[in-house]
């Protein structure tokens, strides 16, 4: 958040100061993490920026949270001690920096109104940002806060107190789908938020061991009911089989009523003609 001018040095002093950071950014860049996140924003170099002119790439804004930023055109220390105790303050551990090469890191924006915003889809509201200085309007006053024991003051508030656009690009830390916090790129200053919790997944009933079941994924259903999943019988039909009537598997015509019709022939005598002549 550009909030002051650098009234007390040349032009050229500035812009050789913004050239030497951007050149310690890119090395950070190139050193850290291939999946390093980057923003091309504006560099907010001023005396409210809680990391000195912000950070490009994921990678710088993890170097200067450990070593912290000289500052040559103020008086305030941009020391690592007064940015770990902002960060502290909003929640934002040192783990969570280190762990942000590590694909959570998504290219978001934080906007007036206090939206957060990954791919254009608001994934947090209420959004509140924090300053080293304070600054109020008819949005709304800043909140003092100490920096530790250092003695100095950093400032919560409204993102629409200081903004002087209508959106912000930040770095949005994700995990799960949800939302932990935001870093505005330009400047460093962190961002808290309250999560918007993620779109269900969607599910569909289908039969799964012969009972109706909730599985994942898209499909239309395919039961309501645990008796739809019931398997179809077997066909059947009936045969004679060791002599007997029995109902065997497969389809085909019954062969039989009863086991009477599966009885072998009763052999039949018939009188053979005598040889002899009877008298």
């Amino acid at each position: 958040m550009k909030l002051s001018l650098f009234n007390k040095f040349s032009r050229k002093a500035v812009i050789a100061g913004a050239f030497v950071i951007a050149a310690v950014a890119g090395i950070a860049f190139f050193t850290n993490n291939a999946q390093a996140v980057t923003i091309n924003s504006e560099k907010n170099c001023d005396n409210n920026a809680v990391v000195y002119c912000g950070a490009q790439t994921s990678g710088g804004l993890i170097d200067k949270y450990k070593n912290g930023v000289s500052n040559p055109f103020y008086s305030q220390a941009f020391s690592k001690t007064s940015i770990h105790a902002i960060y502290d303050f909003f929640n934002i551990s040192s783990g969570d920096i280190d762990s942000m090469n590590n694909g959570n890191v998504k290219v978001g924006s934080v906007t007036r109104g206090g939206d957060v915003k990954v791919d254009g889809n608001v994934v947090a509201t209420g959004a509140i940002t924090a300053g080293r200085i304070s600054h109020s309007n008819s949005c709304g006053g800043s909140t003092p806060h100490p920096i530790g024991n250092t003695g100095k003051t950093f400032y919560t508030r409204k993102p629409c107190v200081t903004f002087q656009s209508d959106s912000l690009a930040a770095y949005v830390v994700m995990k799960n789908g949800v939302f932990q916090f935001a870093i505005l790129a330009s400047c460093g200053n962190p961002v808290k938020a309250t999560p918007k919790p993620p779109a269900p997944k969607p599910t569909h009933k289908a039969c799964v061991n012969n009972a109706c079941s909730t599985v994942n994924g898209a499909g239309k259903d395919s039961c309501k009911t645990n008796s739809e999943c019931k398997p179809a019988p077997k066909p059947t039909h009936k045969a004679c089989v060791n002599n007997a009537c029995s109902i065997v598997n497969g389809a085909g015509s019954d062969t039989c009523s009863s086991s009477y019709d599966c009885q072998p022939p009763t052999p039949t005598c018939t009188p053979t003609p005598s040889p002899y002549q009877q008298w």
